[in-house]
């Protein structure tokens, strides 16, 4: 049980925090680090 809640936590808040700062930075970013590959398929999904 203690583990599964830290887990929780844990993963919650990296979670957050990327999901956020990926949907703004991961296009600009992604686009001039990665080929147009990376951000087409973690940010531009179909």
């Amino acid at each position: 049980i203690a583990i599964e809640k830290t887990e929780s936590h844990s993963s919650e808040k990296p979670k957050k925090k990327r999901v956020t700062f990926g949907k703004v930075l991961s296009p600009e970013i992604f686009d001039e680090t990665l080929p147009a590959n990376t951000p087409l398929r973690k940010g531009a999904t179909p």
